[in-house]
């Protein structure tokens, strides 16, 4: 349903804001702003009362949990976010977002992880293998299918090195693990998990008294684990210090 006339400016103010305040900017025309995403899958026009709020909204939360506007920028820069036919809820890559225009929709999380993704990706995806890192995990896909071979995995390839890309996480992910996850999508997690921590808490509670997966996958409070603290120094400057991470 097309949003209405007072819909409509709703969003433009809220667009506005956002380009104004944060440097977001809700791309209507495929030739705004150079991306690396396929200009076909560029919707044009004007961005839906519902999107525009969600991704205001995320952008706020954001900047009250790393500490304001002028962190927001400084972390981020100018970030771009367009509208796509793609069947699954957004994808990110250096140059911005592309959400999709389906049914299925975007969410403050969606959000948060894609952001995740962009700032990994602006670092040449050095910030996903210093988490890696930090957490004392490993990745080796060699490693990871000789233990499917050996019918060492779980059906759902939810232990650690049983992904498609053999990720031997080490500590509890911030939302839980699957055959796609690997150091990227531990690191958008991590990142979207701290802004939004009763999310990620919510997402493990079907763990808590798995068999299989309690000492995993649980844990009692995101704000204590390494993925947190992780996150936490990099907005605060420790860990790209640390691990020299400069663009």
């Amino acid at each position: 349903m097309a949003d209405t006339k007072s819909e409509q400016h709703t969003a433009k103010q809220l667009s506005e804001q956002l380009k104004k305040t944060y440097k977001v900017k809700l791309v209507e025309r495929r030739d705004e702003v150079k991306a690396a995403f396929k200009p076909e899958a560029t919707v044009e026009g004007p961005w839906p009362l519902k999107e525009t709020r969600i991704v205001y909204e995320t952008v706020q939360q954001i900047t009250v949990a790393i500490g304001g506007p002028e962190v927001f920028e400084r972390h981020f820069g100018e970030l771009p976010l367009r509208r796509g036919n793609i069947n699954y809820r957004a994808q990110a890559d250096h140059t911005g977002i592309l959400v999709t225009t389906a049914e299925i929709s975007i969410d403050g999380w969606t959000i948060a992880h894609e952001l995740g993704h962009v700032w990994d990706a602006r670092y040449n995806w050095r910030l996903s293998q210093a988490l890696e890192k930090h957490t004392g995990g490993n990745t080796s896909q060699l490693l990871g299918m000789a233990q499917q071979h050996l019918k060492r995995c779980d059906a759902e390839g939810r232990l650690p090195g049983c992904n498609n890309a053999g990720y031997y996480y080490a500590g509890p992910p911030p939302a839980g693990s699957d055959k796609n996850f690997n150091r990227v999508e531990d690191f958008a997690e991590a990142f979207a998990a701290y802004i939004y921590p009763e999310i990620a808490q919510s997402r493990v509670e079907r763990f808590r008294t798995h068999p299989d997966y309690a000492s995993l996958l649980y844990y009692a409070d995101y704000k204590q684990t390494q993925r947190w603290a992780f996150v936490h120094g990099l907005f605060h400057g420790t860990f790209l210090k640390d691990y020299r991470l400069t663009r």
